[in-house]
């Protein structure tokens, strides 16, 4: 079993490199590793997504000491990662992890630099594709844009995760408190009360993907009451599901993804920005699924 916690140390900073250049810095990303399709063994599925959406390794934040890392110790963390790259290249090979953090986001925006839209050409799952550069895209509003994958049981990370706001209550017990069946989601929410601030609730969503397979996520609900907590949960628990299923195995099935995702989009998902439409092709799949649409749209 390899474990998250080892590798984070070790990936933290293997997708950027800091140059100096007129006395500043600037962060230069390695387009080639963010786009490269990476295969993980996770809860008795083997996953396989782009290595930028893999959150804990991509996004993961550095780790300060207050004494610095020997050679030996760098010489580690070297031939781990370059351990876990090799093996985590080819799905037959892939390393088993207690969980994954997901990342569903604009890839092309990574970092905020200009040069991250050079990940989009070189993509070749079609779902990371499709949301690479178009934050209107069906796939992209339907799912929750950060979630993770977990073997079912794995939960004892979670004893060490505090909230500030709820006294005496870790994330552990928010997970234990969760009902894993299939075909649906849980929700576990922690009431918080802080001086000074409005009463709240921090809630957790949960529904099992696989047969030792388990998606966790925030849970929260619409203000305007269009779409109840569980109501959420439910639809986005759905969407996850059809995504480890049609997106992330061996052959992806993105037409059949794509078709779900319209179905479960959020019930506010824009369908155009002020003044044109924003992606016409996917836009165009919509109205060829048949959905209700504006039958024209600005320009």
């Amino acid at each position: 079993m390899i474990h998250r916690a080892s590798y984070r140390l070790s990936f933290c900073l293997i997708a950027t490199i800091t140059v100096a250049a007129c006395g500043s810095h600037t962060r230069q990303i390695d387009v080639a590793l963010l786009a490269s399709d990476r295969s993980v063994h996770v809860g008795g599925e083997t996953l396989t997504l782009p290595y930028v959406a893999l959150s804990d390794f991509v996004y993961a934040p550095i780790s300060f000491s207050l004494r610095a890392p020997s050679g030996d110790e760098r010489a580690q963390a070297r031939r781990q990662r370059e351990t876990f790259l090799a093996r985590a290249a080819q799905r037959e090979t892939a390393p088993t992890l207690e969980s994954i953090t997901v990342s569903i986001a604009v890839y092309a925006s990574y970092g905020e630099l200009g040069q991250s839209a050079r990940i989009c050409p070189r993509l070749k799952r079609r779902w990371a594709i499709s949301i690479c550069g178009d934050s209107y895209s069906p796939i992209y509003q339907a799912l929750p844009h950060e979630f993770e994958l977990v073997e079912f049981g794995k939960f004892e990370k979670y004893k060490h995760h505090f909230f500030a706001a709820v006294r005496g209550k870790t994330r552990y017990d928010q997970v234990s408190a969760l009902r894993f069946r299939d075909n649906v989601s849980s929700v576990s929410c922690f009431s918080y009360d802080v001086s000074g601030h409005r009463p709240g609730q921090t809630c957790l969503a949960g529904r099992l993907v696989g047969n030792r397979l388990v998606a966790l996520w925030e849970a929260w609900e619409r203000k305007d009451g269009h779409e109840k907590m569980q109501e959420r949960a439910d639809r986005e628990g759905r969407m996850i599901a059809e995504f480890v299923e049609k997106g992330l195995g061996g052959d992806e099935d993105f037409q059949r993804l794509e078709r779900a995702a319209v179905e479960l989009r959020s019930p506010d998902a824009p369908t155009w920005s002020p003044g044109r439409v924003y992606s016409p092709e996917s836009m165009n799949r919509v109205v060829r699924y048949g959905l209700k649409m504006p039958q024209t749209f600005p320009r």
